[in-house]
C-alpha cells in the first residue's frame, strides 16, 4: 500500500526527516525493519532508505550538478518573462486550477510533508504540464519539505525532468492518480482533464550542469593529535555523533548552531527552520549527555560568527565535526574554515567510513549501487 496516497499517510513510515538529519542512522532504521520481518518482506522498504544514501553518495561524486543548480536558482528568475514568474507564484500558492495539485501544495505548506508518489506527480505536473523550470520547482520543495536534502531533492527533480536518467522523464498520468489516490482527495475534479494520459507530453529540458565525476576527499576517520582544548560542532547533516568516529573523544563543549543567514540565503520556510532548530537542539543535548560536557545551542547571524563566539568563550584550539554533505551547511564550509584559521583555530572534518565506501559505489545507477552495497542477507 506504500504507493497509495491517503489522508494521514498510514502506509509510509514518515521517518524521512529523522534520516535527513541523521537523528537516527540508516542502519538503525534498517535493523528495526528487519527485527521481526524477513528480508523479502522489507526489501522494498530498505531499498527506499538506500535510495537516499545513493543520491547522497552520487552528489558527493558529482558536486558540479548541485553547484550549477544553485546558480540557476539564483539567476533564472532574471531570465524569465513576468507571465512565467506569475504562473510560478500561482502554482506555489496552490492556485494552479488543478484541484489535486493544489491540495498537495497546501498540505506541503501546512505540514512540511508530501507523500513520495504525490511528489512525483507534482514535479511532473510542474515540468511537463505547466512547462515551468525544474530548478524553481526543486527550490520550492527544498524550501518547504522537512526531509529535503540537497541530493534527494535535486536529483529526484532531475529524474522527473528526464536528465538524471537521460531521455527517460516521468510523466504524470490521470489513470495513475485515480488508481493510487484516495477517492475523497479527488472529490474535487477541477483540472483533471489537463492530466489525461494522452495529453501529457515530455517538456524539452536542457541540462546545463557539469555532471563529470570528481574525486571525493578521503578525510581521516578520526582526528589525529588534537590539542588539549577542542569542541565538537553538530550541524543538520549529522546529529548522531554518539554513534560516529567522534564517539570516543573528550571535548570541553559541544555546539549546535542555527544560522539566520543560511536560512535566508536558501529562503527556508518558517516550518522548515523550526524543524532544523528542533533537530539540532535534540542532537546537541544528546551529545552533551554522551560526552558529559556543556552544550552551546544558539541561533546566530552566521555560522562563522556563531563558531568563533563559541570557540572564544571556551578557549578552543580546534573544532571537530562530521564533514557535511553537499548542501546548506557545506555552502558555508570554506568561509568557516578561513575564519577559524584567522583565529588560530583548526577545523577538523571527519567522514564516516560507511559514507566513504558508498561514494566509491555511486558512479552508476541505483541497481548497481544496491548490488554492491546492500546489507547482508538481501
Amino acid at each position: 500500500m506504500r504507493n497509495h496516497v491517503l489522508p494521514g499517510h498510514p502506509h509510509v513510515s514518515r521517518m524521512s526527516p529523522a534520516l535527513r538529519f541523521r537523528v537516527v542512522l540508516e542502519r538503525e532504521i534498517i535493523a528495526a525493519a528487519r527485527l521481526n520481518s524477513s528480508p523479502e518482506t522489507v526489501e522494498k522498504f530498505v531499498q527506499e532508505v538506500y535510495w537516499r544514501l545513493y543520491w547522497k553518495a552520487w552528489l558527493e561524486v558529482h558536486p558540479g550538478v548541485w553547484e550549477n543548480y544553485r546558480e540557476r536558482v539564483s539567476t533564472i528568475r532574471d531570465e524569465l518573462h513576468s507571465d512565467v514568474l506569475q504562473r510560478v507564484a500561482e502554482v506555489e500558492a496552490g492556485k494552479s486550477g488543478v484541484a489535486i495539485m493544489d491540495y498537495f501544495v497546501k498540505e506541503l505548506a501546512h505540514t512540511g510533508y508530501m507523500h513520495n508518489h504525490a511528489r512525483m506527480w507534482f514535479a511532473s505536473f510542474w515540468i511537463h504540464v505547466e512547462r515551468l523550470p525544474w530548478e524553481l520547482g526543486a527550490d520550492f520543495f527544498f524550501r518547504h519539505l522537512l526531509d529535503a536534502d540537497a541530493a534527494s531533492n535535486t536529483l529526484s527533480w532531475r529524474w522527473v525532468a528526464g536528465i538524471q536518467t537521460k531521455d527517460k522523464p516521468y510523466l504524470v498520468k490521470r489513470s495513475n492518480i485515480e488508481k493510487f489516490c484516495a477517492p475523497e482527495l479527488l472529490s474535487d475534479g477541477r483540472g483533471l482533464e489537463r492530466l489525461n494520459d494522452d495529453c501529457v507530453a515530455a517538456a524539452e529540458v536542457v541540462d546545463t550542469s557539469d555532471p563529470s565525476p570528481r574525486p571525493v576527499p578521503i578525510l581521516p576517520e578520526f582526528p589525529q593529535k588534537l590539542p588539549e582544548r577542542y569542541g565538537i560542532w553538530l550541524h543538520s547533516d549529522d546529529l548522531c555523533v554518539e554513534h560516529s568516529p567522534l564517539a570516543w573523544l573528550k571535548p570541553v563543549s559541544v555546539a549546535g548552531l542555527m544560522s539566520r543567514t543560511l536560512a535566508r540565503v536558501f529562503s527556508l520556510s518558517q516550518l522548515r527552520e523550526m524543524s532544523v532548530a528542533t533537530a539540532i537542539r535534540d542532537g546537541t543535548l544528546r551529545a552533551s549527555q554522551h560526552y558529559g560536557c556543556p552544550a552551546h545551542i544558539k541561533r546566530c547571524s552566521s555560522l562563522v560568527e556563531g563558531l568563533i563566539d563559541w570557540a572564544t568563550r571556551w578557549n578552543l584550539q580546534a573544532i571537530v565535526t562530521i564533514s557535511p554533505h553537499n548542501g546548506v551547511v557545506h555552502h558555508s564550509l570554506k568561509s568557516v574554515a578561513e575564519a577559524l584559521r584567522s583565529h588560530n583555530i583548526t577545523l577538523c572534518l571527519v567522514k564516516r567510513s560507511a559514507d566513504v565506501r558508498l561514494c566509491s559505489s555511486a558512479h552508476k545507477g541505483f541497481n548497481d549501487f544496491w548490488t554492491r552495497t546492500k546489507p547482508q542477507g538481501f
